[in-house]
């Protein structure tokens, strides 16, 4: 069962101070180290005053081991994506559509086994698409409020924003600008 929590409305990232004496776990995308190095702020100000495990994978799970050396950093499962030299992005990052829905799910899994052996107050995830429990709270660092696709294939940005960011959580950080948002649960 979700447990009830209060947090402090996130605009700038010395609010991230106010949250205090939780349990939490974070999840940072492996797609090169974007994703890991901009976390590194949040990280530093919620480790202040709780007790903060990370997990990732590949270069960015190495490079957080490095920064965070008094911090747990586990491996969790990663997306293994591949940038093709010859096609554009959009095709190349479809092509993987399968292999990134089945990380997603193996995501979910390791997350689920993780909340089994461990108590934790807050998930958050940045920009892992399976790094969320229905069972716990939950939010997502993005800055894609709704996941661009291809021109002529809205139906899939339609699919994709209801069956994985509506799903995530209670509320999402959008780095950008900082503003939390809240979520319709689903």
């Amino acid at each position: 069962m979700k447990t009830e929590m209060y947090l402090p409305v996130i605009e700038t990232l010395d609010d991230l101070l106010k949250i205090k004496d939780k349990k939490i776990v974070i999840g940072i995308l492996d797609w090169g180290l974007g994703h890991a190095t901009r976390s590194v702020p949040v990280i530093n100000r919620l480790c202040v005053q709780n007790d903060v495990t990370i997990a990732s994978s590949g270069r960015a799970l190495t490079f957080l081991q490095n920064y965070f050396p008094a911090l747990k950093v586990i491996e969790k499962p990663g997306y293994n994506i591949r940038y093709s030299p010859f096609l554009p992005v959009a095709w190349g990052l479809g092509f993987q559509i399968p292999a990134i829905h089945a990380a997603i799910n193996k995501e979910k899994k390791w997350l689920k086994n993780y909340l089994e052996k461990h108590r934790t107050d807050l998930i958050i995830s940045d920009n892992c698409y399976g790094f969320y429990n229905q069972n716990a709270f939950s939010m997502i660092i993005t800055h894609q409020l709704m996941l661009k696709m291809p021109t002529g294939s809205g139906f899939l940005e339609k699919m994709v924003h209801e069956n994985l960011l509506r799903k995530m959580g209670s509320q999402g950080a959008i780095p950008t600008f900082i503003k939390i948002i809240h979520m319709n649960d689903c």
